[in-house]
This record gives structure tokens, C-alpha cells and sequence, in this order.
């Protein structure tokens, strides 16, 4: 066992950084003079980081550099405050650095704080210099290729990144930039498909090994339309990870699109089964299963629930209108009354209930109620095409076939004049 281990072992329960530089008084002061000592205490330093102790690790660094000034120290002092978000102290202790002959890894951090700064002409100056003094580092691409995205520039980031890919396929960053390259595709729609399946089929790159890297190739599979080479990995993701809701998700949508109402029943089974309260998927999966006429009591209780936490009104009110249709279909007055005084009590703009109002009294056979409330919604003007349409409809069932007529013409050419409502028949 080395000197740093047994003082491991001895001092990772001390209460503080300033208790443990007392603890090892005798050994910082034989570290004067003993580099090896001086070493030993470094990688000290290094198993209090890997363990977690940072206070402990920065403690004793502080008190090494202050022993001797060294390069290295100095690295590793300015690496955990970039690490922590300490970009000026980072950045302080870089300037310290530059004093000395500085290494590839000490100039990449340069660059990278230089980045967190916003220095992005100092941060391209710096990663230019170093790949034209290094152009085999493929790490130097990598971080190139990161650049560039942060400057939306996704052409200059897909030529560094197929520049790993193409000649430094066995490099530890390979998988890293296929990974990258995947996901900004994804990102950005700008798929290209032939590319897509040379990435999948390169046997010289590392292979798909976790649940992410099978999951990420599924959904660039689904946005370049190749559903059942999607569905294939996405399966494959679910099987490495039982608990994935996004492969799961993913066959939803690829079950909704193909039209495959038993497969998409039993995925949205699991899913209501097995999603947390809240989650952010509850309000598309709801869609989907609104699509193939798959909602259900326990789906739109989960969906209300997650309504109640959202904070965007649009998105809010898209989810409310959802849940009325859901209540009227079923003709569930009762419930949807519920619901919108429930939504009342806890939105900020209650007045976008209107609809839900004017659907609920209509359930209950309730003309005055109803046209009062499809009234307001109309004068509120509520995103709801079909708004119009449905108080003409509302008028004909209860035989006012002359507040029905007008709508035809006094909505001509709004959001309202939908292809139903021109060719409404009012006998």
C-alpha cells in the first residue's frame, strides 16, 4: 500500500480542509524538501476527489501549491473550480499557470474557460493553435466539432466530427462524436440517411452497447421515417433497460403512425402503468392515445393532474380542451363540471374555461347557459376552429335555425370558416 493510501485510509472521516492539513503537518513539512513525499501527498489530493472529499482535496492542493508552485497543481486547482463553476477563480489560477511552460490538456481548459466567459474569439484562437500543433489529437476535433455547435454552425461541426469518425474510429472519442453527430442531427431535422445508416453499419466504430446508444439510434431512425428499423432499436434499447419510458414512447409513435391500435393499446397500458406523476410525457402520450381513440378515465386523471403543474397557458389550455372533448364524448357532464370548476380555482386566465363551460351545459341540455358561455369563448377568441361550428350546432339541436344562419357569413374568412361550418345545411 502507498504512503497516500494509508494516509487515505487514515484521514477521509477528518471533519474539514484546515483539520487535515494539521493532521499531516509532519508530512508536508518532509514534502519541502522530499518530492517524493510531495507526490505521494498529490495523489493524496487525487483519492480525495475521487472519493468526493473536494473540500478535503482543494485543502491539501491549496497547501501543496503553496509549498511549491507546480504546473501540475496548478492544473488540477484550476480543473475543479472550472468543474465546480468557479469559471474567474478557474480562471485565475490559468493566469498563475501561464507563467509556466503549459501542457495540450492545460491550454484546452484555457480555451474552455475562455468559452464559459464568452471569450468565444480567444476560445477559436486557442483550439486553432493547438489542433495545427497537434492535428492527430482526435480529442482536439472533438472539442472543434463542440465549438462549432455552440455556434449553431452545424456544417463546420459535422466536418471535425467526421473527421474522428473517419480516421480515428478506434480513438476513445469516437463514440462520443458518433453520439454527438446523431444527436445534433436529430436535433437540427437535418438528417442525412445515407450517413444515418454508414454510422449504424461501421463496424470499425464501438458498438451499441447501453439502452442510450440503442434509444438514440432509434429515434434518428424514426425522424428519417425508417419506422421499423426505429421500432427494432428501440425494443432493443427496452430490452437493456426495463424501465425506459422513452423506447417505449417512441413505439407509441411509431405504433400511432402505422395504425396499430392493439400494439398501441398495450404500450399505453405500460405506460400509464409505469409513468411518475407529472411527468413530461403524459401530455403527448395523451395526444397519441387521443388519436387512435385510447384515452381513458385513468389516462385523462393523470393528464389533469399533470395540466395543473404547467406553467405555459398555451400549452395548458391545449391540454384542457383535450380533456373536454374526452368528457363529451363520453357524455360525462357531470365530470367535465368538475374538472372545469377544479381548473377554475387554479389557472391564471379562467376565462379560457369558457369552452369547457359551453360543452358542459350543453351535456346537461342547458341552451341559455351554453350559448352564454360559446359566446364569450367566440369573443375571447379562443384558438378553437371548430368554436363556430359548434354553436351553429348547438343552435339546431335546440331548433333556433335563425341564430344558426348568419354564422355562415358573419365568420366568412376567420379562423372560424371551416370547410364544416360552409357547408352546414340550415333547412
Amino acid at each position: 500500500m502507498s504512503l497516500a493510501q494509508e494516509l487515505f485510509k487514515e484521514y477521509q472521516t477528518v471533519a474539514n480542509g484546515y483539520s487535515l492539513i494539521q493532521e499531516l503537518e509532519y508530512y508536508l513539512q518532509l514534502a519541502v524538501e522530499e518530492n517524493d513525499t510531495y507526490l505521494e501527498l498529490t495523489e493524496l489530493a487525487q483519492l480525495f476527489g475521487r472519493s468526493g472529499y473536494l473540500d478535503l482535496k482543494i485543502a491539501l492542493l491549496n497547501e501543496l501549491w503553496n509549498i511549491k508552485p507546480d504546473v501540475e497543481i496548478g492544473y488540477l486547482l484550476a480543473q475543479q473550480a472550472y468543474d465546480l463553476d468557479q469559471i474567474e477563480q478557474a480562471a485565475e489560477w490559468i493566469d498563475k499557470l501561464s507563467h509556466f511552460t503549459m501542457t495540450e490538456k492545460m491550454r484546452l481548459l484555457q480555451a474552455h474557460i475562455a468559452g464559459k466567459r464568452g471569450d468565444t474569439h480567444q476560445q477559436k484562437m486557442l483550439l486553432d493553435q493547438l489542433l495545427k500543433e497537434n492535428p492527430q489529437s482526435a480529442t482536439l476535433y472533438y472539442y472543434q466539432a463542440q465549438f462549432y455547435l455552440n455556434e449553431n454552425d452545424f456544417i463546420k461541426a459535422k466536418e471535425f466530427l467526421n473527421v474522428i469518425l473517419n480516421y480515428f474510429p478506434q480513438s476513445q472519442w469516437a463514440k462520443s462524436a458518433r453520439s454527438l453527430l446523431i444527436n445534433t442531427m436529430i436535433d437540427s431535422e437535418f438528417i442525412d440517411p445515407e450517413q444515418l445508416s454508414n454510422l449504424i453499419a461501421n463496424k470499425q466504430l464501438p458498438e451499441f452497447e447501453t439502452a442510450t446508444d440503442w434509444l438514440q439510434i432509434a429515434k434518428a431512425s424514426f425522424v428519417v421515417e425508417d419506422y421499423e428499423q426505429a421500432l427494432a432499436f428501440a425494443k432493443q434499447s427496452f430490452e437493456l433497460d426495463k424501465d425506459n419510458l422513452d423506447s417505449i414512447f417512441l413505439q407509441l409513435q411509431i405504433a400511432v403512425i402505422q395504425q396499430d391500435v392493439t400494439a398501441a393499446k398495450k404500450l399505453l397500458e405500460w405506460l400509464e402503468r409505469n409513468i411518475p406523476i407529472g411527468h413530461e410525457l403524459i401530455g403527448e402520450m395523451s395526444q397519441l392515445a387521443a388519436q387512435m381513440d385510447l384515452l381513458s378515465d385513468s389516462l385523462i386523471e393523470k393528464l389533469i393532474d399533470y395540466t395543473l403543474l404547467l406553467e405555459d397557458n398555451s400549452e395548458q389550455f391545449q391540454y384542457i380542451q383535450l380533456i373536454t372533448h374526452y368528457y363529451v364524448k363520453m357524455n360525462q357532464a357531470a365530470p367535465l363540471e368538475a374538472f372545469a370548476d377544479m381548473m377554475a380555482e387554479e389557472i391564471e386566465e379562467p376565462a379560457s374555461l369558457s369552452y369547457a363551460y359551453a360543452k358542459y351545459f350543453e351535456l346537461s341540455n342547458n341552451f341559455v347557459e351554453a350559448e352564454a358561455y360559446y359566446l364569450d369563448a367566440i369573443e375571447l377568441a379562443l384558438n378553437i376552429p371548430t368554436l363556430v361550428y359548434e354553436l351553429a350546432q348547438l343552435y339546431l339541436k335546440f331548433n333556433e335555425k335563425e341564430l344558426a344562419a348568419p354564422l355562415k357569413t358573419q365568420y366568412q374568412n376567420t379562423l372560424y370558416d371551416i370547410p364544416e361550418l360552409r357547408q352546414l345545411i340550415i333547412e
